[in-house]
């Protein structure tokens, strides 16, 4: 017989018996894709519910071929790059975002138009 605790979604999103432990699969990655899981999921508060696996999966394979090109150059790629790599990876989503839902391409304004738009008084 099934132990009805073990198999509930609490409150919370965690199956179980709400010890916060999610096995998602990540957690059993080994080498490189460890290491990109480790910087990546702290970024995944940042987006969409929505969108978060699509973009885990994106910045996995963005993070591998940057650190491609490092090793064609013979560069180590750091901890402190992969974060950089991500940080460019959620802006992006961002704008993809704004782009698909207001048609707005703020990255072409300058500041006094961006403030124009937004309703706010433009910065000296």
């Amino acid at each position: 017989m099934l132990d009805y605790a073990e198999y509930t979604t609490g409150g919370n999103g965690y199956q179980g018996n709400g010890n916060g432990f999610r096995p998602n699969g990540y957690d059993h990655l080994n080498g490189d894709w460890a290491v990109f899981y480790k910087m990546a999921k702290g970024f995944l508060r940042r987006i969409k519910p929505d969108d978060r696996q699509d973009f885990l999966h994106d910045l996995f394979l963005t993070m591998a071929k940057v650190k491609a090109k490092y090793q064609l150059i013979g560069k180590p790629l750091t901890e402190g790059g992969l974060v950089r790599v991500a940080h460019f990876a959620l802006a992006q989503y961002w704008r993809d975002y704004y782009q698909q839902t207001r048609r707005v391409d703020c990255g072409r304004c300058s500041n006094s138009q961006r403030a124009e738009c937004s309703g706010k008084r433009p910065l000296s």
